[in-house]
């Protein structure tokens, strides 16, 4: 027994002694945020010049010295995640070559903000389409505690679109329901949308669900989300079948658009509700009446005959 309890406590205190280690060798994360963090309905013509603003918050207890620059991004996966690219990249999408940020370095005191403004000149022979960047923000590394160079990191990403005879279009490349049989929980209506044009689009639209006679049951309108192009943007609705039972289909109507052009796109899927557990019960309840059946009818005869 007694080294039972040696080992016990022998354990007890390597497990302190490791969470101890791990907790004050991990990052600790210093507080930025960038206001707004996305500009998405930036338009321009060739040759013209954009102007705007943003305020980036230090909301540690510790001045910090930001430093701000501008990078290029490309979208990764479909739940709207980008990826940081060189700002030098000059492709059919790029953007930052034509920005211009200041100030490019920042003091700011704990609980404060500060401005940075930036320009976007356009090309005089600037294409039609959409062009995107980030300006980001990022504290250095003497105020870093992890010893790195670049501690937290974050940006405003720029969604500039421009004027002319650009390419709009868009496939549905999926629309499924979740799970195809319920119980009576929630369903999830799942699509993939995918930008085949050159210009960012932001679809919008709403899924119908109807019985099996065709009667409309509800109407769920879809999170509009920005998709760039060649980008694929997952969303996702959701759907309580609470007092439902039987066969639904639910439809997808969705519009897409920009600068006065565009299109449609439409799926259906179908899902059933069978709410086992209700089942059960009344399926119990019908075997009980049956098993007592000759006793029910005796007990209603006496009950009728005294009155």
């Amino acid at each position: 027994m007694k080294k039972f309890f040696v080992l016990f406590f022998s354990l007890l205190f390597f497990s302190f002694s490791v969470s101890s280690l791990y907790a004050s060798s991990a990052p600790q994360s210093l507080g930025i945020i960038i206001s707004p963090p996305v500009f998405s309905n930036l338009t321009a013509n060739p040759g013209s010049v954009i102007s705007n603003v943003i305020k980036v918050y230090n909301t540690s207890p510790s001045p910090l010295k930001v430093l701000m620059e501008k990078d290029n991004y490309t979208a990764v996966g479909d739940n709207g995640e980008v990826k940081l690219q060189n700002p030098n990249v000059n492709d059919q999408y790029s953007l930052a070559s034509w920005i211009t940020v200041s100030p490019t370095n920042l003091d700011i005191l704990p609980n404060s903000y500060k401005y940075v403004h930036f320009t976007i000149n356009v090309p005089i022979n600037a294409q039609p389409g959409s062009r995107f960047a980030s300006i980001v923000a990022f504290v250095s590394g003497s105020n870093n505690p992890t010893g790195s160079g670049v501690g937290t990191k974050i940006g405003s990403l720029i969604l500039l679109t421009i004027s002319g005879n650009a390419n709009v279009s868009a496939n549905l490349l999926s629309f499924n329901s979740s799970p195809n049989i319920s119980q009576g929980g929630n369903i999830n209506f799942i699509q993939k949308i995918k930008d085949t044009g050159n210009v960012t689009l932001k679809p919008t639209g709403r899924i119908i669900i109807t019985n099996m006679f065709g009667q409309k049951v509800a109407t769920i309108p879809i999170e509009s989300r920005d998709v760039i192009p060649s980008a694929v943007r997952k969303t996702e609705e959701q759907f309580s079948t609470k007092n439902l039972f039987g066969e639904y289909t639910a439809s997808l109507l969705v519009n897409y658009n920009s600068e006065g052009k565009g299109g449609n796109l439409s799926a259906t899927s179908t899902f059933w509700v069978i709410p086992i557990d209700e089942i059960l019960i009344i399926i119990i309840i019908i075997i009980i009446l049956f098993i007592f059946r000759k006793n029910i009818q005796r007990a209603l005869k006496a009950f009728f005959s005294k009155n």
